[in-house]
């Protein structure tokens, strides 16, 4: 699966547009989060995992392997499927290398284009074949407009709703789940893995691991109960790992929450 940017933004009327969503997505190295169980940690208390020997293969284990063709396989499936006049296409999120989130829409057994938010702020026109649709956040919710009187609305939520609800899961500690899809990129097209997960909050968490960052060791999600879990690519498969501590906190390593 390729993304091939199509960003040929057109700036519409004003009048067209009630509202544009002010997104605020905000990363935190150490996110601490209520679940139940003492979480009165501060980042001084707890240094980064490389500083705590992590990198070593000493007392790593592999929970379980994934293929990573199947993970790329089941992307389609994981997101919203539409139906334009007849022609499928898959509406779902797709981040940069900055974790940036773009909007990206795929036709089916087609390779697909992508745009930031703010692209979609001014309006961004697509064809496919003789589809042609012109693309907006109207009042926090994209619009695709596929006729003069006639559109579709996606709401941010109910896509990483799909992600979620419909990826490959691997539970940690028995208590913290994470949806896992794999990623390319726009732009530079590398390839990675997302971590999708659900706060006690109610709200998504993610994170994008590149390929490259974890060929020689694993990138760690989180420690809980006394226990590191991250993930390694090994060949051709992807490697969930785990490695003992000494902490028995419960902490999050660097993600970023997503705003609705």
């Amino acid at each position: 699966m390729k993304f091939y940017i199509v960003a040929l933004s057109i700036f519409l009327n004003d009048s067209l547009f009630a509202q544009w969503l002010d997104e605020k997505i905000f990363s935190d190295l150490f996110r601490k989060e209520n679940t139940g169980i003492d979480l009165k940690l501060g980042q001084e208390e707890f240094p980064a995992p490389d500083s705590i020997g992590t990198n070593t293969g000493k007392d790593i284990t592999i929970i379980e392997n994934k293929s990573l063709l199947e993970l790329l396989a089941e992307r389609d499936k994981a997101s919203v499927k539409i139906d334009i006049n007849g022609q499928i296409f898959y509406a779902t999120y797709v981040f940069d290398s900055n974790w940036d989130i773009w909007f990206s829409l795929k036709p089916e057994n087609s390779w697909g284009a992508a745009w930031t938010e703010k692209e979609l702020e001014g309006g961004v026109y697509y064809s496919y074949k003789d589809i042609k649709l012109i693309i907006r956040i109207i009042d926090g919710v994209i619009n695709i407009q596929y006729s003069p009187y006639e559109s579709i609305d996606l709401k941010k939520e109910d896509i990483f709703s799909s992600l979620y609800r419909n990826s490959y899961k691997i539970t940690f500690g028995g208590i913290v789940t994470y949806a896992i899809f794999r990623n390319i990129s726009p732009l530079t097209e590398e390839e990675g893995t997302v971590a999708l997960r659900i706060g006690s909050d109610g709200l998504f968490y993610y994170s994008l691991t590149l390929d490259k960052n974890i060929e020689n060791a694993p990138r760690w999600l989180l420690a809980i109960n006394s226990v590191l879990y991250g993930m390694k690519i090994n060949d051709d498969s992807l490697s969930f790992v785990s490695k003992p501590i000494q902490i028995k906190k419960t902490i999050f390593f660097d993600e970023k929450k997503i705003n609705f």
